[in-house]
């Protein structure tokens, strides 16, 4: 009957929202933690970099990101430069920048 057809329709469409609603939060918690991975690991290489005194500009993969390392010159304060660690995903996608303030010599 009719009243049968609307009450199938109904709990069909509640339960495609709710399917949806759950494939958009595990898409999101998947970027999250892709931030927060290339975080660690940004983090991770900085140190590794000031401890090393390992200043030169380099490009390099790891852990399945790409790692980019700048060093640039601070027109104001002589022997001073900015460290300048990124990260991007495996399509590009620039996902995080840390920069530091150090001292090369």
């Amino acid at each position: 009957t009719l009243v049968e057809t609307l009450v199938a329709l109904l709990l069909l469409s509640i339960a495609f929202s709710v399917g949806m609603m759950v494939y958009l939060n595990l898409v999101q918690s998947n970027t999250n933690y892709s931030k927060s991975k290339a975080n660690s690991l940004l983090k991770f290489e900085l140190q590794q970099a000031i401890q090393q005194r390992t200043f030169y500009d380099k490009k390099y993969k790891k852990n399945g990101f790409l790692i980019e390392r700048k060093l640039q010159k601070n027109d104001k304060s002589q022997g001073i430069h900015t460290l300048e660690l990124s990260t991007a995903a495996p399509n590009e996608k620039k996902i995080m920048t840390i920069k530091k303030i150090v001292h090369p010599q």
